[in-house]
């Protein structure tokens, strides 16, 4: 039986939920019916992700445009039965490619719900009716959540038997010794984990702690152009010695171990990776509800909490630390909805019926 070959394109391996999943997709496809290839349009010394693998091709370019070449040249050499995008603007350029490869299958995975991420969006796009018609020309499009798929096929009228919702995988290594069974004492421990942006919701996050009446420590782990005011923040308030910014952490595993809570402030998501790493070390995670996939990840009472609106959040925090959480259970709530070899089944399957239409 000949393998399905497969192209999977991704802009670089630092640290970021697409290029996380993307990874694990290309390390964990089985490889008796696929032959996968990891095509990064980076650097290898920028990884964050482990991918040793003789089937990984770096570009070494830094942006899509200087690449397009080389990804047409890997197409003509390689002829894959299947290519495989994950960020906006790859997913638009695999759009185009569709026009010049017809008997190749193209496939997308969209990263957010489309309308709201945009007004966070800054980078410049070409005209909404181009956009719409290179989407439509796909063979399928996978999304992280109901929120994303809805939006998505009501904006560029794609037609939805070609979306599949395939939700995140956890990619974390954890298990039943990672959990803390202790009762959990003040100062308690929460986490921020996410890019230093503007869409992540870091300042209002800290807004929200400046009100509360319990003694905590609130780790922030990421990196980005918000740093210097977000640091600014915290240092002329009352937070100073409470707030830690931990920067980019490699040894995730020892972060979620030690953490009571997980608070995610964002605005908008896809399927937040964070969120589901959480769980997985049976960390409670409280939300801000948001368009994406907290609405299917979030099980009030049993595995954490979502703030509705801005001026219950004190409120919310202050049943976190009170509410008896059975942390066994939301890990394995976890894998039993979000496991790695369910979700990587999905992605097979969802090749594989792609290839033959």
């Amino acid at each position: 039986m000949n393998r399905m070959k497969i192209l999977l394109v991704i802009p670089h391996l630092k640290s970021g939920g697409a290029e996380r999943v993307v990874s694990f997709i290309f390390k964990n496809l089985d490889r008796t019916v696929f032959e996968p290839y990891l095509i990064v349009i980076g650097f290898e010394i920028e990884n964050h992700y482990n991918v040793e693998d003789e089937n990984v091709i770096y570009l070494n370019k830094k942006r899509l445009r200087n690449a397009l070449f080389d990804i047409v040249k890997i197409i003509r050499v390689k002829k894959p039965d299947l290519v495989f995008g994950s960020i906006g603007h790859i997913n638009i350029y695999l759009g185009f490619l569709k026009f010049f490869f017809p008997k190749i299958k193209f496939i997308v995975r969209e990263a957010s719900v489309y309308t709201k991420m945009k007004s966070f969006n800054k980078r410049r796009q070409l005209p909404f009716l181009v956009i719409k018609k290179l989407y439509k020309k796909l063979d399928a499009l996978v999304y992280q959540s109901s929120d994303m798929k809805k939006d998505f096929e009501k904006t560029f009228s794609t037609a939805p038997f070609k979306g599949h919702l395939i939700h995140n995988p956890i990619t974390i290594n954890s298990n039943k010794d990672n959990i803390t069974l202790e009762k959990i004492q003040p100062p308690f421990k929460f986490l921020i984990v996410g890019s230093l942006v503007i869409n992540k919701g870091h300042e209002r996050v800290l807004k929200l702690f400046q009100k509360v009446k319990f003694d905590y420590v609130l780790e922030i782990v990421g990196d980005g152009s918000l740093r210097k005011h977000l640091d600014n923040l915290v240092s002329n308030s009352e937070m100073s010695d409470k707030v830690i910014f931990r920067g980019l952490q490699k040894d995730m595993e020892a972060i979620y171990t030690k953490s009571d809570f997980l608070i995610q402030g964002s605005y908008v998501e896809g399927f937040p990776n964070v969120v589901l790493e959480a769980l997985s070390f049976g960390v409670p995670c409280v939300v801000f509800d948001a368009p994406g996939g907290h609405r299917e990840m979030i099980i009030e009472n049993e595995n954490g909490f979502t703030i509705q609106n801005e001026e219950e959040g004190s409120s919310i925090l202050d049943k976190t630390i009170h509410h008896q959480w059975d942390r066994v259970k939301i890990q394995e709530d976890a894998f039993a909805r979000f496991g790695s070899e369910k979700i990587i089944k999905q992605y097979e399957t969802m090749f594989l019926k792609t290839q033959k239409q």
